[in-house]
């Protein structure tokens, strides 16, 4: 099943990726574009570090889902590792996060995913 699976997995980890990639330009772009309009000096400053560390979080959470789907598409050893870790990750990452997070702990965590791989 975890072969037959895999490709699928791939993809929708890094749609997922791209997911929060696109979410951290938007947020990015909508926040500088505020903060371009502001005429207050401390909500530019605000909103300026809110955009960051918003951004630069949703980034983050960007990454794992991205490693996880290049290393599932390219059926790289640690693949297998880095989709559990992915899954947790995105899980309370409703409604798609927890759709792929299931998908995958499910194809992950039955009988003939367990055995090694050639």
């Amino acid at each position: 099943m975890y072969e037959r699976h895999r490709g699928t997995m791939g993809a929708l980890h890094l749609v997922l990726g791209l997911m929060n990639v696109i979410a951290a330009l938007c947020l990015w772009f909508v926040l500088g574009s505020v903060v371009a309009l502001a005429q207050d000096a401390e909500a530019t400053r605000v909103l300026g570090a809110v955009a960051v560390l918003l951004g630069g979080l949703l980034f983050l959470l960007a990454l794992p889902p991205l490693i996880a789907g290049f290393g599932l598409m390219s059926r790289t050893r640690w693949s297998r590792t880095a989709a559990m870790v992915s899954a947790f990750l995105n899980m309370l990452s409703i409604p798609f996060g927890t759709g792929v997070s299931l998908f995958t702990l499910w194809v992950l965590f039955t009988e003939e995913a367990s055995e090694p791989m050639p």
